[in-house]
């Protein structure tokens, strides 16, 4: 039997390696640039529901009730309450005679743990805001406000 048919040329043998290194180099640089970017979508979407969620608690709700940057807090990993902004319409009215209630986060900014984007170590998060129609702010029956 020809011993040639069984084993690589001497030539040959340390290709395989340096091509699973090569692909294994591509693969990994992919993953983690997925990871980063699924990190990005997921931390909109979790800024979203923020800006949802502390509009609903303002809407029912005392004005400027404490509840509303609280949960909109313990939503968001890293959110401060400087980022966090709640207007009532028309401006200077009461719990009365509010039509809308605007919520918004802006000037957000996370840090990306991938270690693929060594160049996108911190992405902004763009302005978002939730508006909506005031139902009784008042939170003299409501568990949500405390």
């Amino acid at each position: 039997m020809n011993k040639r048919l069984h084993t690589q040329p001497f030539k040959m043998q340390g290709l395989v390696a340096l091509e699973f290194t090569l692909l294994a180099t591509v693969f990994f640089l992919a993953l983690f640039a997925m990871i980063g970017f699924a990190q990005a979508v997921y931390t909109y979407n979790t800024v979203a529901q923020a800006t949802r969620l502390g509009a609903r608690i303002a809407v029912v709700c005392d004005q400027n009730s404490a509840a509303i940057t609280t949960k909109m807090l313990a939503t968001v990993t890293g959110l401060a309450s400087s980022n966090i902004n709640v207007a009532y319409a028309p401006a200077g009215c009461d719990a009365n005679t509010c039509s809308t209630v605007t919520v918004s986060i802006t000037g957000f900014n996370v840090v990306i743990s991938a270690p693929s984007t060594y160049a996108l170590n911190s992405l902004i998060v763009p302005s978002f805001s939730t508006t909506l129609i005031r139902e009784s702010m008042s939170s003299a029956n409501n568990s949500i406000c405390s």
